[in-house]
Formats: C-alpha cells, sequence, structure tokens
C-alpha cells in the first residue's frame, strides 16, 4: 500500500467517524482542541505531516510548527498551525469548532486571512473538519469582507474522498517539498494586490505626516532635526510595544487603555518610562532623549496613531509579521524627511541622496539569505561556538537592518541546531564549557541572556542616518524578542535582575563608514549642522576590539549607489575621496583624474570592506553591474585583481528590485590574492532564488581586457575565437578618432524644432540612428560655443564623411554620414585617421554579426539595459588587417564596401517605399546583403564553420 493509499483510508476512517459522532462534535460543549486531536491532526497526519515533529527534526526545519495553547477568554494571536518546507511557512492552517458554521463565519475567515496575508503566504485554510475552506491570502483583509471574499474552494467532509485527488496534489507533503504547491497555487491567487509591507508603509507614511502635522501645532519652536527624530522615536516605541502586545509579552490593549483618559500623551510617555526598565533598549533611553517628555501633542492625535494599529482599522497580526517584512517598509519610510515650510506646514520629501541615486534599494531576503549563507554560512561550516565566539560580522551601510537580521536570524539557527544535536546526542559540550541545560528551554528554544549573547557578539553595523540605526536597533531587539513570554520575562527581571534585550549602542553605530577624523586635515571650519551631515566615523575608537584582532570576519550588505559628484558639501568631499580613495585607484591602474569624480559610492565600500576584514575574511555585496565594465571603475577593478580574491559573481540581471531596473551582481570577495579561480552564476532571471549556470574563469583572463572589464561570460571556446580574431586584426583606434557629440548645459537647452538663426545646425540624435541608415527628426542646435556645456571641435561635424553611432545602448548600431549633420552628446563620432581603409569597411564591420557578438560577450556581460559605449572599448575593438596583396582578402574587402554602398542606397529605398510589396521586396534585398557583408568578414578573420555556429547563435 502506497503513502496516499494509506492517507485515503485514513481519511475514510475519519469521515466515518466525524459522521457517526455528527451530533456529539457539532455541540457548544466540544472544545476546539478535541477536534484538533481527534480528526485535524490525524487529517494533516494522512498528508505525509509529522504533526508532532515525531521523527525529530531540527528545532529550525520542523514540518509543523503547532500552537498548543488554547486560549478562550482572551483572543488568539498565533495560527494553530504552520505548515512549512524545510521550516520555511508555506501556509497557516486555522481550526474551529464544528459548532461554527465555517461558509459564514466572516471572523473566523477575517482572523486566518490577516494570519496569511501578514505574513505573506500564497493561501491558507480554515477547517473544523466539517468544512476545509481555502483561502487567498494575497489579498489584504479588511473588517467589512464577508466569509466568501478570497474563497478559492470549500471542501465538504462528506465531499473528502471524492475530492482526495485535489488534497492530496494541493496539500500533501511531499507535493509542497517538491515545488507543486507554489506552482498550483501561482496561477489562482490574485496578482498585484497591496502586500503586507506596502500596507505598513501606507499606515506608517500616514501616521507619520499626522504626528508631524500634531507636533508642530502644538510645538512651533521644534526645527526640522527634532521634529524628524520626534517623529521618528514615537513611532518606533508606539510600534515596538503594539508588536509585544501581539506576540504576549505586553498586556492586551495595553496601548489603547493607557490612552483613553486624561493627557494622552503624557501617559504614552510614562509607559515608555516604565518599559525602559523591563527592556534596557536605547530606543527609551530618557537620558539621552530629554526632548520627547517636554513636548505637547493633541489627543486626538495620539489616538489617531495608535487606533491606526487595532483592528478593525488594522488588518496586521503582529504576531507572524516577520520583523524582514517591518524592515521592507521602514527601508522606504527612511526614505523620505520632514521639512517645516516658513508657514509652519509639514511637508514629506525625498531625502536629496534618496533622489539621486533613483529611489530606495531594499534587498529582497532571497538575496540577503544568499550572501549570509555564502560568507557566514562559509566562515562557521564544521565549527563549535567555541571556535566561532569572536566572529564578528559587519554591515558598513546596514539601512534599516536588513543584512544584519539576515545575519543574526542565520546565527540564531545556528546556534540552536548545534545545541538541539548536543541534546540528542546527550553529552554535555566540554569545549564550550557548558550543558546544552544552560541555552535552550524545555521547548527547544534558545534561552534569552544566549539570545542576547550572540547579538553582541556577532553583529556589528553602521549608517550615516541616524534615523536608520534607530531602526536598525529596534528590529534587532524585535528579532531578539521572539519566542519571549510574558512568564520568560518576568523570570528574568524577578529572579535574574536582568533586563531583557541587550544595549546596542556600541554594536550599531551612526557614522559616515567612508570619511574617518582625518577630513578635518581638509575641512576644519564646518557650521554644526555641517558636522552632523557628514557624520565622520572613527573606526579604531568605535570598534576599538575589532580591530585590535585584525578586523571582521564577514562583511556582507548593499552599499549605496550614489555618485561622488552627488554627496552633499561635494567640493570638500570630493577633495578627501581623492586623497584617500582616488589616488589609491589611480596608483593601482593609472586611471584619469576627471574620471574618479564619478565613481560611485559603492565602488569605496568595496575599498572600505577589504581594509578592515581580516586576513581569511569574507566579503559579500550587491551592487549595480558596472562594476564588471564601466571605465570609471577600472581602478577599483585593477586594485581587486591585484590585491583581492574574487571568490564568487553572482550575475542577477535586471529586476531585482522592486521598481528599479538596475541590473546587479553580487560580489564575493577575500584577501587571498593568490586564488585565481573565480566562479560565476548566471542566475535565472525573475525568480525568487539563486539557481542557474555555474562556470569557472581564471582572473587572469581580465587582466588582457580593455579597462580590465570583467567579462565574466566568457568561456574557453569564446576565448578562441577571441585570440584568433585579434590575431588578424588591427584596434579600432588606429583607424579612427572617436569623439562624443555636443552636450547642452541643461536637458535639450539650445535645441530647436525650427532654425530660429544662422548659428541653428541640423542636429542628430542617437535614437536617430540605426544600423546602415538615420533619420533626421527635424531637429537644430544654436552652435555657439558659450552656449553649450561642451561644443566640441566644430571639423568633428564638418569632416566630409563620418560615422556615426548610438552612444548609449547595448549593442552597435552604426550609420554612414556624408551630409554634415551635428551631432548631440549621445552619439559617437568616428571620424578617419589615415586613407588605407574606407569608412565604409569599418562599418561592415562594427555591424557585422561577429563585433556585436565581440562586444556583447567582452563588454556587456549580457546586460539588457542601455548604458555608454565607451571609447575605451570602442578603441579596443579588433578590425580584420587587409593584406590587399592577397587576392582573396583584397576581393573580400572590395566586396565589403561594395555592399555596403548597396546596403546604404537600399536603405534609403526602404524609407521612401509607399506599397508594402515594395517594401518587402527591399527587405529581402536588405537581409541578403547583409549575409554577404557577414560572410565576407568572416573569410576575412578566417573562421570555420564551427567559429561562425558559434557566433551565430
Amino acid at each position: 500500500m502506497t503513502l496516499k493509499e494509506k492517507g485515503l483510508a485514513i481519511i475514510k476512517k475519519l469521515v466515518a467517524d466525524f459522521d457517526k459522532n455528527l451530533d456529539y462534535v457539532k455541540s457548544e460543549n466540544v472544545k476546539e482542541d478535541v477536534i484538533r486531536i481527534d480528526f485535524i491532526d490525524p487529517f494533516f497526519e494522512a498528508l505525509g505531516w509529522d504533526i508532532r515533529n515525531k521523527n525529530g527534526q531540527l528545532p529550525t526545519e520542523r514540518e509543523v510548527y503547532y500552537e498548543d495553547a488554547v486560549l478562550v477568554e482572551r483572543r488568539k494571536k498565533q495560527p494553530d498551525y504552520g505548515f512549512t518546507k524545510k521550516g520555511e511557512h508555506r501556509f497557516f492552517v486555522e481550526a474551529k469548532k464544528p459548532s461554527i458554521f465555517l461558509p459564514d463565519s466572516s471572523l473566523s475567515a477575517l482572523q486566518l486571512r490577516s494570519y496569511g496575508w501578514s505574513k505573506q503566504l500564497k493561501i491558507s485554510v480554515l477547517t473544523n473538519f466539517e468544512h476545509f475552506v481555502i483561502y487567498d491570502c494575497n489579498i489584504e483583509p479588511q473588517a467589512t469582507d464577508v466569509a466568501n471574499i478570497a474563497a478559492l474552494k470549500t471542501i465538504h467532509y462528506k465531499d473528502y474522498e471524492k475530492n482526495f485527488e485535489y488534497l492530496w496534489t494541493h496539500f500533501a507533503k511531499e507535493n509542497i517539498y517538491n515545488g507543486n504547491f507554489d506552482a498550483l497555487f501561482d496561477k489562482i491567487v490574485a496578482k498585484g494586490t497591496m502586500t503586507v509591507d506596502k500596507a505598513f508603509l501606507r499606515t506608517l507614511e500616514l501616521q507619520r505626516d499626522y504626528l508631524a502635522k500634531g507636533i508642530i501645532t502644538k510645538n512651533p519652536q521644534i526645527d526640522e532635526d527634532d521634529l524628524n527624530f520626534l517623529v521618528q522615536n514615537i513611532l518606533d516605541r508606539i510600534i515596538f510595544l503594539r508588536i509585544c502586545e501581539d506576540r504576549e509579552v505586553e498586556p492586551n490593549d495595553q496601548l489603547k487603555q493607557t490612552i483613553k483618559t486624561g493627557n494622552a500623551y503624557q501617559n504614552l510617555v510614562q509607559l515608555f518610562k516604565s518599559s525602559a526598565e523591563k527592556y534596557n533598549s536605547s530606543l527609551f533611553d530618557f537620558e539621552k532623549d530629554v526632548l520627547s517628555p517636554s513636548i505637547e501633542i493633541d489627543n486626538k492625535v495620539i489616538q489617531y496613531v495608535i487606533g491606526d494599529l487595532y483592528f478593525p482599522k488594522s488588518p496586521y497580526q503582529f504576531s507572524v509579521i516577520g520583523t524582514e517584512i517591518l524592515g521592507t517598509a521602514y527601508e522606504r519610510f527612511l526614505g523620505k524627511i520632514i521639512t517645516i515650510t516658513k508657514a509652519k506646514s509639514v511637508e514629506i520629501d525625498e531625502k536629496p541622496e534618496v533622489r539621486k541615486a533613483g529611489g530606495v534599494y531594499y534587498t529582497p531576503q532571497y538575496i540577503v539569505n544568499e550572501i549570509v549563507k555564502q560568507t557566514i554560512g562559509k566562515k562557521i561550516a564544521g565549527k563549535t561556538p567555541k571556535e566561532i565566539e569572536d566572529l564578528s560580522i559587519l554591515d558598513p551601510s546596514c539601512g534599516s537592518g536588513s543584512f544584519l537580521l539576515g545575519a543574526y536570524q542565520f546565527l540564531l539557527d545556528w546556534y540552536l541546531n548545534y545545541y538541539y544535536q548536543q541534546k540528542l546526542a546527550k553529552p554535555k559540550d566540554k569545549t564550550y564549557g557548558q550543558n546544552y541545560e544552560n541555552v535552550l528551554t524545555q521547548d527547544d528554544k534558545l534561552r534569552t541572556e544566549e539570545k542576547k549573547r550572540i547579538l553582541l557578539a556577532h553583529i556589528y553595523g553602521v549608517d550615516i542616518d541616524l534615523q536608520a540605526v534607530e531602526v536598525t536597533k529596534l528590529s534587532l531587539a524585535l528579532k531578539a524578542m521572539e519566542g519571549e513570554t510574558v512568564a520568560t520575562i518576568n523570570t528574568q527581571l524577578k529572579f535574574f535582575k536582568r533586563r531583557v534585550l541587550p544595549n546596542l549602542d556600541n554594536n550599531v553605530q551612526c557614522g559616515n563608514s567612508l570619511i574617518s577624523p582625518d577630513f578635518y586635515e581638509i575641512e576644519m571650519f564646518l557650521t554644526p549642522k555641517e558636522r552632523r551631515k557628514i557624520n565622520v566615523f572613527d573606526w579604531k575608537v568605535e570598534f576599538k576590539e575589532v580591530i585590535k584582532k585584525g578586523g571582521f570576519d564577514v562583511i556582507i550588505g548593499n552599499p549605496p549607489y550614489v555618485f561622488t559628484r552627488d554627496v552633499p558639501f561635494s567640493n570638500e568631499m570630493k577633495e578627501y575621496y581623492k586623497s584617500k580613495y582616488f589616488q589609491l585607484l589611480t596608483k593601482s591602474a593609472n586611471v584619469r583624474e576627471n574620471q574618479t569624480g564619478k565613481v560611485n559610492l559603492y565602488a569605496l565600500f568595496i575599498l572600505k570592506s577589504l581594509q578592515f576584514l581580516k586576513p581569511n575574511g569574507e566579503v559579500g555585496l550587491i551592487i549595480p553591474n558596472t562594476i564588471l565594465r564601466t571605465t570609471v571603475y577600472e581602478g577599483v577593478r585593477k586594485y581587486l585583481l591585484d590585491n583581492a580574491s574574487i571568490e564568487k559573481i553572482i550575475d542577477l540581471k535586471e529586476g531585482v528590485f522592486d521598481q528599479v531596473t538596475v541590473s546587479t551582481v553580487i560580489l564575493f570577495l577575500g584577501k587571498d590574492k593568490t586564488k585565481t579561480q573565480i566562479e560565476i552564476i548566471d542566475n535565472i532571471q525573475g525568480q525568487e532564488k539563486i539557481e542557474g549556470i555555474c562556470s569557472f574563469i581564471d582572473k587572469s583572463l581580465f587582466y588582457k581586457n580593455a579597462s580590465y572589464a570583467f567579462n565574466i561570460f566568457e568561456n574557453k571556446e569564446d576565448t578562441l575565437i577571441f585570440d584568433k580574431i585579434r590575431s588578424k586584426s588591427i584596434n579600432l583606434s588606429e583607424l579612427v578618432t572617436v569623439s562624443n557629440g555636443i552636450a547642452t548645459f541643461k536637458d535639450m537647452e539650445g535645441i530647436f524644432d525650427t532654425k530660429v538663426n544662422e548659428n541653428c545646425k541640423k542636429l542628430l540624435l542617437g535614437r536617430n540612428i540605426a544600423r546602415y541608415h538615420h533619420e533626421w527628426s527635424g531637429k537644430y542646435v544654436e552652435y555657439v560655443s558659450k552656449k553649450l556645456q561642451r561644443a566640441r571641435d566644430e571639423q568633428i561635424f564638418l569632416a566630409q564623411e563620418k560615422l556615426i553611432m548610438q552612444r548609449i545602448g547595448g549593442i552597435l548600431i552604426t550609420s554612414y554620414d556624408n551630409e554634415q549633420y551635428y551631432t548631440f552628446n549621445s552619439v559617437n563620432n568616428l571620424l578617419a585617421r589615415q586613407a588605407k581603409y574606407s569608412l565604409k569597411y569599418i562599418l561592415a564591420i562594427l555591424n557585422s554579426n561577429l563585433m556585436i557578438f565581440y562586444y556583447i560577450k567582452n563588454f556587456t556581460n549580457k546586460s539588457k539595459l542601455t548604458v555608454n559605449i565607451s571609447k575605451t572599448f570602442l578603441d579596443k575593438l579588433p578590425i580584420a588587417e587587409v593584406d590587399f596583396t592577397d587576392k582573396m582578402q583584397k576581393t573580400c574587402y572590395e566586396k565589403i564596401v561594395k555592399y555596403v554602398d548597396t546596403m546604404l542606397d537600399l536603405q534609403k529605398q526602404l524609407l521612401a517605399a509607399k506599397l508594402n510589396s515594395q517594401k518587402v521586396e527591399i527587405t529581402r534585398l536588405i537581409t541578403y546583403t547583409e549575409s554577404q557583408i557577414n560572410e565576407n568578414i568572416y573569410k576575412l578573420y578566417d573562421l570555420t564553420p564551427e567559429e561562425i555556429a558559434t557566433i551565430e547563435v
């Protein structure tokens, strides 16, 4: 009998028993726990689930998280069952008494849906065995929803046998673990609905606006810095305590009751002060915060803010919302700042650095998990707690703390599993000097003191934004509080005289990771406001003990994507970057000084990470893939090749960040510069996991590339072809000069649709250019040098002939101009340096399949996003050298030039054609002509059919 057949037999018997005792089980006297034990538990066991962990799975990998407590007089805070795939929740099951008619129970449905939606699950199940109701948890729950809203399917117990195939396919453990669950439900759940992180962000933003207006109304003397501090602090404290209520470590509805009568805000302040005694968190530190108790806030403001976090206004179940989800909302929330107008009204604006960066880049959890696993996991594999007791983990730009939370959770799981295995084996861990009983509770959870020790021993962070630092501390505090109860907290307070949370002020600090106190050697006389904004950070003082031990073991994160030219106080900052970082890079790669001003801050964070990394440490950063190829990072690439080991590069492509198109890679680094092999993962785009083609490349290959480009997708077969191509070529720089077009001071300033004066010249933009043709769009540029940012040498445009190329794009797109067009900055102009080769010959090669293949493989790393086609790379393109004494080569050359003339003429004919039949005929001729050009180019490079097939794929 198969497992599936056994399951069907068990469910048949359960149905028969339930039917036989229907009157009894449906009576009001029968409690929920009876139905769970007698029917619901065995029902899911029949589907293959180990409900009670009889198999002794590690605590972090249990199949089912089972809520034993049955609450009668107070509101339930946890779903009854959490079904997981190796510890990761896939769906909840909420059990009810059969006396409740589930198809009409709006309250039961809302409770279940709010659990599932808050946990970001696809679906969850409501059952009393009489009915089995599946709900779509992608739809935001509303207090007015009736029971059938978001219900996907309802099965009556008498139909379990008839629907057994459906139940087995969708809910059997084996089908959850083999991936069928996601595939099946992805097709039917709602798409594009309000997720819990976005909804919580909406709530935070409304509360910020309302609270800021309330504070400034009653306290008009408050300045912007103080207002931002007050709003953030008050919200953080309220949210912390509200979460503690739902997690049952604070009295239910405590916040609501506190503000019910009297002065609501002052009542709240008193609650905050009493919380300081319990939690020991900087969140409630009123020695540092003397401002909060001194202000006034109207009762209705406080009542609105707090009321927004309770049912029915709130759809949130804070007991199950992951701290990481809250962090997602907070990260975006912190991207804006409160400003006070002259009229003393409040406005919410994006922070300048966020606006420059194009938005907030909150790292998806699967990326965090991958980086944590590949760095921390690598460092602690096969070790004991004693061996990692000094392990130090840093995020130097921690934001709201997503990477530090991921690191902390990884360590909590690792320690828990280690101790649990010790418990199963029954020995004392003599190497660590303690028994598992000292660190595990009776129900196999980490004791509070151990969670605090792990946090303080291992986790470190820095951020320039004080609000972000406070949110990181809040998030870590909430993570440390997971699993705590009133009993465990009272035990600490009463018997051990210890407060619940560790003080994180020394571990997570506010400062500018890139600017040390030596900044004052450049600029001493800053105003207090300027000093606060620059916020210098002394690593050797603030993390003295870690630095003494040689630095950090692991450095992880998502550094800011902001160009150095866009940072505040740019003159002083640029001077500092030049003296501290750019000199290092120019020395390494002879990078031109005017390029370094364009370097992005993320590149400087790479250098800083290596500076404070232990010799055997691990770095893991998610950064734009421009690090691989863009010429301004030439010095960074050369520095990494010379001074670090590039352990692994994962190409994530675009779309990793919500509503942001930047292409990204994960870069893993070490300090063993003798290590040459680099692992490359070509990740499959559009999925929330790291999975793709794996290959290896030797970093020595990068040394020979133009600008030391990291062409990570070059394979051995490609390398042989490229070596052959180069052996028969000269660089394009020997044949042409490459110049950009005209740059204006502002976007399209001085560019007109009509000829406004005699200085106006016909202008081509990059988008006007296609392969072998271009079309003037009617634009003119007023060519007066002083009115243009960069007018360029006019002889470029007056040349008798030139090649014009799109400068912004993923591939080479080039045309031929003999009409003396002026060109915009989005165009590369190629002028002949010598008469030996016709520009039309060079045009053919630039537009050929061979050169497209060469350029993409060597300089774009298959990125689909537009990037500048750099002169540095163009200069290195290999143009086939022709031996005119060789009849075959001379004939190929002449045919190519002739076919280009034909192609240019055909493109004009196609543009002029009116009838579709004419267009079809001309298009066929173009296709044929292009094939002949490619065929003759392949002959000049002496490529074999097999090599051509590789290029043509």
